[in-house]
């Protein structure tokens, strides 16, 4: 009884380590698990072979990866949509897609038929936040 006490407190500070020093190199810690433990090593081959950085624990049968998340990225731009007039012989999709690019941050112009109509619209895709 007394050794399965200290071998509970052992893994519990192990897994503390482990938690902390994911902490410590800036990045999240991060886990996954990998199903059951398999040969001995197999997990952290495993784990490493999934997670360059990760750190495979087996117990209780089971292989725990635990490595660092990436920090997320930024947010992507926030795009927006704006209707320049019709496109016409004197302004085609050429006038389109230029008129768009030169007012617009990152604009993307382009004629798009309106459904039931004869007619085509300036449509124009950009950078807006």
């Amino acid at each position: 009884m007394l050794n399965h006490i200290s071998l509970y407190y052992l893994l519990l500070i192990i897994m503390i380590l482990i938690f902390m020093t994911g902490q410590s190199e800036g990045g999240s810690a991060c886990s996954k698990g990998l199903g059951a433990c398999g040969p001995r090593g197999d997990c952290d081959k495993r784990c490493k072979a999934e997670f360059s950085d990760g750190q495979g624990s087996c117990e209780l049968n089971l292989c725990t990866c635990y490595y660092n998340c990436a920090p997320p990225g930024p947010p992507a731009p926030k795009k927006c949509n704006i209707n320049l007039g019709v496109c016409t012989e004197n302004c085609n999709e050429d006038c389109c897609i230029s008129k768009c690019a030169t007012q617009y941050r990152q604009g993307q112009g382009r004629c798009t038929n309106l459904i039931g109509t004869p007619f085509s619209s300036c449509s124009c895709d950009y950078i807006c936040g």
